[in-house]
Parts: structure tokens; sequence; C-alpha cells
């Protein structure tokens, strides 16, 4: 290797250990030549670093590449060997860089925890996915600033949702808790084909198989499951939020679920499928809290405990949060 190709990958390090440092005399020596390549170096690098430092909007450019969202100036691409070997060297832009680099990371975090729950997984989805026009930004900076305003606008409306909705109205969220895949009682195609429209989160699709399924056979001993899936699939459907806050419940389809399960409890009379009734009862009580009903959700919480059902350690949870 040619020793100066060497040397140089010494001399672009911010601060070399002791064996690199030896390691940098040995190769350059007695050699005159080399010793002056590396003073001029050393001279031509402090006088970059003192009249040439990189601009926020550089480095608010370069912290959106590295966390993979496009900058306004994609010419970016092509300054970052420069830009980098700058950061090496210069300590007022690497603190910037730090600086700008940490706000992004804690707004990312939030976003992350807070509005994707899973679906969208970092602020750079978000931002990507937002339908906001970067190009309508005058710099790049701006695009940057854009992004730390919109977590703490996000982080305002969390801590007032937190504040203003009661807990036992976000107890009422069924948050696909319910297992569609496991109730799998009846044999008829419409039935089947229901949940295989739950398994893609095709409610109405599924909603429509259910009520073909009830209306050609209302007298099949296990009809029930048909109404118990149904009325969950209207709970379901029936929350809505504001980007992931300030819960509601849509009414209507909270009182369809109520009435499909309650249907569901009274044709469910053989007495041997006794852990579906108790699993409606758990879900009509998640429905009585929609309503804001919970004396109801009290009652229906009691019944799925003294069933001792396969949800009775939740309903205990959620009972004592209610009393």
């Amino acid at each position: 290797m040619n020793p100066k190709i060497k040397i140089l990958e010494l001399l672009e390090k911010v601060q070399l250990s002791d064996n690199e440092q030896k390691e940098l005399d040995t190769l350059v020596g007695n050699d005159p030549d080399l010793g002056e390549f590396v003073t001029n170096y050393y001279k031509l690098s402090k006088v970059i670093i003192s009249s040439s430092h990189l601009n926020e909007d550089e480095i608010s450019d370069y912290v959106l590449f590295k966390n993979g969202v496009t900058p306004d100036n994609n010419l970016i691409v092509k300054r970052i060997p420069f830009i980098e070997a700058h950061l090496r060297k210069c300590e007022k832009c690497s603190e910037l860089f730090k600086d700008f680099n940490s706000e992004f990371s804690e707004v990312d975090n939030f976003l992350a925890e807070k509005i994707s729950k899973g679906k969208e997984n970092n602020i750079a989805s978000s931002i990507q996915n937002s339908g906001v026009n970067k190009q309508s930004y005058k710099a790049p900076r701006y695009a940057f600033a854009s992004i730390i305003a919109i977590g703490l606008v996000y982080l305002s409306l969390y801590i007032i949702s937190s504040f203003t909705t009661p807990q036992f109205y976000k107890d009422a969220a069924i948050n696909s808790e319910s297992e569609f895949s496991v109730n799998r009682g009846r044999a008829t195609e419409d039935f089947q084909n229901s949940l295989r429209a739950l398994d893609n989160n095709n409610f109405e699709e599924a909603i429509s198989y259910l009520q073909k399924d009830i209306k050609n056979n209302p007298d099949d001993e296990t009809i029930f499951y048909s109404y118990y899936i149904l009325g969950l699939s209207y709970l379901e459907t029936a929350e809505h939020t504001v980007i992931g806050l300030f819960p509601g419940y849509n009414i209507s389809k909270t009182e369809k679920g109520v009435e499909y399960l309650k249907e569901s409890v009274r044709k469910n009379e053989s007495g041997k499928f006794i852990n579906i009734k108790l699993n409606s009862y758990f879900y009509l009580a998640k429905a009585s809290l929609m309503l804001n009903d919970k004396i109801s959700a009290e009652n229906y919480l009691k019944l799925v405990i003294s069933g001792r059902g396969s949800k009775m350690e939740e309903a205990q949870k959620l009972l004592g949060e209610l009393e």
C-alpha cells in the first residue's frame, strides 16, 4: 500500500491513539517529503475548519438522510463524503449535528410508540406518507423544524387526551383482542367466508356473510355463533379516534353489537357452549362502557367471574378498575 494512503487514513481520524501515533511516525520516518505532506495536511485542515463551517441546512438535510427521510435537496447525497469528513474534524459542526439528530430521535421514538401501535413504525414513514409536499418548504431546515413541531403538537394533544378521557372509556376498546379464528363452530359456507373476511380485517364483508347465514339458517342449533361473531364485528368497527387520540364510539354500531350479542346469549341455551355465552357477557360489558353504562358493565363482568369463563382474569381486572 502507498504510505501516503495509509498516512491519509490516519490523518482523517479526529484523535489518534498512542499506537496510531507511533504507526504514523514510523510511516513518515525520516522521509522529508512525507513529513512535509503531514505538515501541510494539518495546516490545510486548520484553515478549512477555522474558515468554513457547514450551514444548518446542510446539517439538517444530512440528519434527514441518515434517518431515512428524503431531504428537500437531493444533492446532499453527493456531498456526504465531504460532510462526514468535516464532522470528524470540526467540533462545532459535530455538536450541532448531535443536537439535531437527538431532537429527531426523541420525536421519532415518541411517535413510533404513540402513533404507530404496530401500523406506522417511525417518523420517517409518517412524514413520507403524510401527503405533505416537502417541495413547498423554502429550505430543508424548515422541513426538519416541521418534524419537530409535529412531535410537539402530538405530545400536547396526547397529554390533553390522557387527562380528558376517562380510564373506563379507554378500557372499552376491543383492540382486536377478540379471537375470531378460534370460533369455527359452524360449517356453513357463509360462516366460513365471514371468518376469512375477518382474517383480512374486512369487517363489512364479514357482516354481510354473517347476516346471510342468519337469514338462511335461523333455526340451526349453532346459529348463536353467527350472532356472536356478528356482534363482535360491530364492536370492532365502533371505535374511532383522532390520530390515535380522543377515543370515541359509534353509538349505532355499538347498539347493534349489543343486540346481536344478546341474541347470541338467548339462542345459546343448550348448555354445551357455556364459554361462548360467558365471552358474550364480557363483550357486552365492554359495549356497556362504550355507551357510558358502568352499572351494566359491572353486572356483566360479575357474570363472567362467577361463571369462571376464559375471560375471567380480564373481567376481574376491569371490574377492579371500575369499582
